[in-house]
């Protein structure tokens, strides 16, 4: 049960992110073509492309951390025995739900502010672009609370039997 649902949330962004690049994509090739053959422009394609760039760099983020793929200097923690190594481990992916749920908090509580101010470009509301900060920190937080408990339990992670 608990594995399709963490399979849907990976379908859901995984999605999430390919349409936003295809989105993006398109836009930037569009401004392009517009811009040196009809000497034309859109007035919105940079500022939706930045902002695509960072949902999908954090979109990809959360997905990192599902994957167990982020970038990790482990040389001095895999010389310790197991009962060490594993300790050590739960101790750092919990530290990394505490920074993640304390910037998701402060985000959420911005977000009343940064609604009001609306893009230069899109003229859309600024909270839209920081939303993704809350999401992705949820998304993390999800996947490392299920590495935690495959430790507490001291069985493999989920990215070791995959």
């Amino acid at each position: 049960m608990l594995k399709n649902i963490f399979a849907g949330i990976e379908y859901i962004v995984s999605r999430m992110t390919f349409f936003i690049f295809i989105a993006m994509v398109t836009a930037v090739f569009s401004q392009v073509v517009l811009r040196f053959v009809f000497d034309s422009s859109i007035s919105w394609a940079e500022e939706f492309a930045r902002f695509a760039m960072v949902w999908i760099a954090f979109l990809g983020a959360s997905l990192g951390m599902k994957d167990g793929s982020h970038t990790k200097i482990d040389f001095f923690i895999n010389r310790f025995p197991w009962g060490v190594k594993r300790l050590i481990l739960i101790f750092n992916k919990a530290l990394c739900v505490v920074f993640l749920a304390f910037i998701s908090y402060y985000v959420i509580a911005a977000l009343s502010y940064t609604m009001n101010t609306l893009s230069p470009g899109m003229r859309i509301p600024m909270g839209i672009m920081h939303m993704i900060l809350p999401v992705a920190g949820v998304l993390m937080i999800i996947y490392l609370l299920r590495d935690i408990c495959h430790l507490v339990r001291n069985e493999p992670l989920a990215t070791e039997i995959e």
